[in-house]
């Protein structure tokens, strides 16, 4: 799995890498999911990182989806440090994870498909649309 730096993680506290095992044995279980986004600053200014956010109602944790330099992150996190966005809705988790692989599948981050597309490409996968933009005027006034 790749990484994101944890300056620009959307979750805190305990985080760890979710393994593919414990994905698969929640499959079957509903949670909410909403996009979330975080200010980053890097050498030519600042912009926004944007993921999903996993809400499982039974647990007393997140599951974070990110697209970073390293490829796509997947971790668990006890706290949030980021800002909401847009709330998608409730899908199985099996569907969450099918429209992450989708919008993982074959890609690499870049200057053409970085956290913003790949954000919106996993929306759209699960029949949402989304708007992610680098500078953050999509969150209204948030930042």
């Amino acid at each position: 799995m790749g990484s994101s730096s944890s300056s620009t993680r959307l979750l805190d506290g305990t985080t760890y890498t979710l393994p593919y095992s414990v994905i698969s044995s929640n499959f079957d279980e509903y949670a909410n999911i909403e996009i979330r986004s975080k200010r980053i600053w890097f050498t030519a200014g600042a912009g926004v990182h944007h993921g999903i956010v996993i809400n499982l109602t039974k647990e007393s944790e997140y599951w974070a989806c990110e697209w970073g330099t390293g490829g796509k992150d997947v971790y668990r996190g006890t706290s949030m440090c980021s800002i909401y966005h847009k709330t998608l809705g409730k899908f199985k988790i099996r569907d969450i994870y099918d429209a992450v692989e989708k919008a993982s599948y074959g890609a690499t981050y870049g200057s053409n498909y970085n956290c913003n597309e790949w954000t919106e490409y996993v929306a759209s996968y699960l029949g949402c649309s989304a708007d992610c933009r680098w500078n953050g005027t999509c969150c209204q006034g948030r930042y």
